[in-house]
């Protein structure tokens, strides 16, 4: 009995994960300001993008405009449409080939289990042109209490958290 040859997965051909990761705060007494990664991972590639924010907790505004901003650099970058290409993650005109699915848990920077989020960001990518319809976009929130549902982003945070705390350890220590 002969095995398929494997194919490799091609990045964002149906979903991503969206969360946040609390950096603590930075500076002291009264002036000091929470800083925040909104993050995105897609879990075929292992491809991620990340940004920081400062204030009281990551908006949805910010949110979504990672999100964009991971799909643009996705698009302009390593999932560029090229002619020679058979496995496009993007059409010739920079949009997602196939439906992206998004998933979130369920914060307040993600829409806390309402809709609203989810119509907000489809019309945002319809928008910056890169959904061709509003049915090319899912967003679904993970259950409360399911870490393994983030599992390749929550493992994005880990390795940064470490590489973080490696870094300051050989700034500060050594």
């Amino acid at each position: 009995r002969s095995r398929a040859p494997h194919r490799p997965v091609a990045p964002v051909r149906r979903f991503m994960m969206v969360d946040t990761m609390n950096l603590g705060k930075d500076g002291g007494g009264r002036s000091a300001m929470q800083k925040w990664v909104v993050g995105a991972i897609d879990p075929s590639s292992k491809w991620a993008h990340a940004e920081i924010f400062q204030g009281t907790a990551p908006t949805q505004a910010q949110s979504m405009q990672v999100l964009v901003n991971a799909l643009k650099r996705l698009r302009d970058g390593p999932a560029k449409h090229e002619a020679g290409n058979v496995a496009h993650v993007f059409t010739s005109d920079g949009a997602l080939e196939h439906t992206l699915v998004l998933a979130t848990d369920q914060g307040t920077e993600f829409g806390s289990n309402k809709p609203a989020y989810g119509e907000a960001l489809r019309q945002r990518l319809l928008d910056e042109g890169l959904i061709q319809s509003g049915e090319k976009f899912i967003h679904r929130f993970n259950l409360a209490s399911a870490p393994t549902q983030a599992a390749h982003i929550e493992r994005l945070w880990s390795t940064l958290r470490t590489k973080l705390k490696l870094a300051a350890t050989a700034q500060f220590d050594g």
